[in-house]
């Protein structure tokens, strides 16, 4: 997923890790085998890597929970910066068919 690939080392960096997986669970994104290979983890940046592959395994669906689940642990930069990137994509994509149809 391009949005979580362009912004990876600032997820890993910066994720507080413990309240994103209980809301990811509570929306059906991590499973309880999924929390216990998170925890198996040792470091905060290591279980902040497994939670962005198993969201990006999980689509656009996923993506959105996962920006939901930023935004409401209080971890507004990390959600603006996929926020912003997405409309930065979307905003290039508008140019691109617009150039395409004229």
């Amino acid at each position: 997923m391009p949005l979580i690939r362009d912004n990876r080392v600032l997820l890993v960096e910066d994720m507080e890790t413990f309240m994103v997986v209980e809301h990811l669970i509570q929306d059906g994104i991590i499973s309880e085998t999924d929390q216990e290979i998170i925890q198996n983890n040792q470091t905060k940046k290591e279980k902040a890597v497994c939670i962005i592959d198993i969201v990006g395994r999980r689509r656009s669906r996923g993506l959105q929970l996962f920006a939901k689940a930023l935004k409401e642990t209080n971890q507004h930069h990390l959600w603006k910066a996929l926020k912003t990137a997405g409309s930065q994509k979307v905003t290039m994509l508008e140019i691109e068919i617009k150039t395409h149809i004229r």
